[in-house]
């Protein structure tokens, strides 16, 4: 694992479902990930397929949620780089 990877994993594997702990995920994801956002979506997948604690998966969805919208709503900036990131890992993080 990179220390790129790293860093998001903590993030999310501390998250919970407050506003301002969602918020402060994404801000990472968006922040350090902007350049390669493929390794943020695989981080996540990983993090979902792993994860033990029933009470952990709606965060997690909560995360990618506001990932994808915070990034769909600033196109121009983002592009739709997280969007083709993600599609791959949807469906497998919802099963």
């Amino acid at each position: 694992m990179t220390d790129c990877e790293a860093v998001i994993h903590s993030c999310l594997q501390s998250l919970n479902c407050t506003p301002s702990c969602i918020q402060g995920c994404r801000e990472v994801f968006t922040r350090y990930y902007q350049t390669n956002p493929k390794i943020a979506a695989r981080t996540w997948r990983n993090v979902v397929r792993d994860t033990t604690d029933s009470d952990q998966y709606l965060p997690l969805v909560y995360i990618c949620n506001d990932v994808l919208q915070h990034t769909g709503l600033n196109p121009r900036k983002y592009g739709t780089n997280y969007l083709e990131a993600f599609w791959p890992y949807l469906a497998e993080g919802f099963r």
